[in-house]
C-alpha cells in the first residue's frame, strides 16, 4: 500500500440506552490534490467528520459538529473546539443519493478567520457514483457505506501575506475516502 492510500480504522461502542439513529455522520478523508490548470501536485489535505445535532429526529440537523483537519501549504489547521467545530464549516450536501440514485455528494464549505498571515476559505465537493460505495454496517434503521474512490474538487481561496487573494481550484480524482451513516 502506498503511504498516500487513505485508511481509516475506527472503533466504537455505541453506549447503552442511546439511540443509534441519533449517531449519523458523513466523513471524507481527501489528499492528492493537483492543481487543476496546471496539473501540479498541490500541498493539500482535507478530514472531516460531521455529525448532525437534531432536536428532533425527524427535524433537518439544528447544527453539526464537525471536527476537521486541513493541511495546505505546509501549515496545519486544527478545527476541534466546539466553537471551531460547529461555526467555521457549512455542509451543503451530506452523501445522501442523488434523486436519480446514481451518485452520493458529501459538500462543504470551510472558513477559517482572517489572521495576520492570511486567511483560507475551501469549497469541497466530493462525490462518487453509489456503485462505488460497498455497504459495511446496519445499526437500527441507519446504514453505514464507504468508498475510497471518491472524487473531490476543492476551490480554495487565500490570502498571502502580502495581502494578495487568490481562488484556485484543486482535484483528487478516485483517491478519497467517504463515508456516510444515515
Amino acid at each position: 500500500m502506498t503511504a498516500a492510500t487513505p485508511l481509516v480504522f475506527t472503533t466504537y461502542k455505541i453506549p447503552f440506552g442511546l439511540d443509534s439513529n441519533l449517531l449519523q455522520w458523513s466523513m471524507i478523508s481527501a489528499s492528492q490534490f493537483i492543481e487543476e490548470d496546471t496539473l501540479n501536485k498541490v500541498d493539500l489535505q482535507v478530514e472531516i467528520v460531521a455529525m448532525p445535532l437534531r432536536l428532533l429526529q425527524f427535524l433537518p440537523p439544528a447544527t453539526w459538529i464537525a471536527p476537521t483537519y486541513i493541511l495546505f501549504n505546509a501549515n496545519e489547521f486544527k478545527m476541534n473546539t466546539l466553537e471551531e467545530a460547529t461555526k467555521m464549516l457549512k455542509i451543503v450536501s451530506d452523501g445522501r443519493l442523488s434523486k436519480d440514485n446514481t451518485h452520493r455528494e458529501i459538500s462543504v464549505e470551510i472558513q477559517l478567520p482572517a489572521t495576520k498571515s492570511g486567511m483560507l476559505h475551501i469549497a469541497l465537493n466530493c462525490t462518487s457514483p453509489a456503485s462505488d460505495f460497498a455497504f459495511l454496517d446496519k445499526e437500527g434503521s441507519t446504514y453505514i457505506h464507504s468508498t475510497v474512490l471518491g472524487s473531490c474538487r476543492a476551490k480554495v481561496t487565500s490570502m498571502n501575506d502580502a495581502g494578495v487573494v487568490s481562488t484556485k481550484s484543486y482535484i483528487s480524482e478516485r483517491k478519497c475516502l467517504l463515508e456516510i451513516k444515515h
